[in-house]
């Protein structure tokens, strides 16, 4: 049914506010999903993703393309927290610091641009 109205409504500027709610809806009900489907979290990245970006500059809408940017940012973050480190090699345990280092910096500026 979402995806019915964003079809039917999604080149109508007036009913752009309702449309972004409606990707930001259909991003949830992905993301609630994705633990029994792992395919649905594509789906929700995908919804997120729509929504922040028919969001941006319209007032109405910006606080679902808020709400979409910061679950966007949040599988980041999780994403950077499963990085372990488990070499027993000093070297490669550097490479796997730095790899997390650089992770860590992009999670932070992802944060700093919504907020």
């Amino acid at each position: 049914m979402l995806r019915r109205f964003i079809g039917r409504f999604s080149s109508t500027a007036s009913q752009a506010p309702k449309v972004v709610e409606a990707w930001a809806r259909l991003g949830d009900i992905a993301a609630s999903q994705a633990v029994k489907n792992p395919s649905a979290k594509k789906v929700a990245v995908a919804a997120y993703r729509e929504a922040v970006t028919r969001g941006q500059g319209n007032e109405l809408a910006a606080s679902f393309a808020a709400k979409s940017a910061f679950a966007l940012a949040e599988d980041e973050y999780a994403a950077y927290e499963r990085m372990k480190i488990v070499s027993r090699t000093s070297k490669a345990q550097v490479k796997e610091l730095e790899a997390k280092s650089v992770k860590l910096t992009a999670v932070e500026n992802t944060y700093k641009r919504i907020i």
